[in-house]
């Protein structure tokens, strides 16, 4: 990943290949998903992230993409601003841990499959739901109206039912 210019040491995101998309991990030099290492070739977009900053990379032709970093510091060269951290937005991931190990949480829903999400956690976790937070960036336009341009992905963390921002029917 240093290729890309990645600087981080650790991150966590997905790639999506013709045939699924799942989770990945990325630390020691080593891309690797809940069974193993990741094979990129038939990969048509994989998204990387930690605090910090966001790879995002696009398959174009000829097994070769289009690969973008970027950062708050990014952001600021482009006179995007970043807003506040308070206003971080959460994603709800479908399903709700139904089984944890070896740095990973298995998601179970019944409408999905199963999905293997990289999170440290622990049998007491069971039942509690993951969230990917994200980050906003706005620009003013000429005439002086600001509008959101960009999102960066941040972290993936477990959250009990009752620290939803969103509330789920049951």
């Amino acid at each position: 990943m240093a290729d890309f210019g990645l600087s981080c040491s650790a991150a966590v995101g997905w790639v999506c290949t013709p045939i699924e998309a799942f989770w990945v991990r990325f630390d020691d030099g080593c891309l690797r998903r809940q069974t193993g290492e990741v094979d990129l070739a038939a990969a048509f977009e994989l998204r990387l992230f930690d605090t910090d900053e966001e790879l995002r990379w696009l398959y174009q032709s000829g097994g070769q993409g289009n690969a973008v970093r970027w950062s708050d510091d990014l952001a600021a060269e482009r006179g995007y601003a970043r807003l506040p951290a308070k206003s971080a937005f959460q994603h709800l991931l479908w399903g709700r841990v139904a089984q944890v190990g070896d740095d990973w949480v298995r998601l179970d829903d019944a409408r999905t499959g199963p999905l293997w999400v990289p999170l440290t956690a622990s049998q007491d976790d069971a039942g509690k739901y993951a969230i990917l937070r994200s980050v906003e960036y706005t620009k003013m336009d000429d005439c002086g109206n600001a509008g959101v341009i960009d999102e960066r992905f941040t972290s993936v963390m477990l959250v009990a039912e009752d620290k939803l921002i969103v509330r789920i029917e049951k």
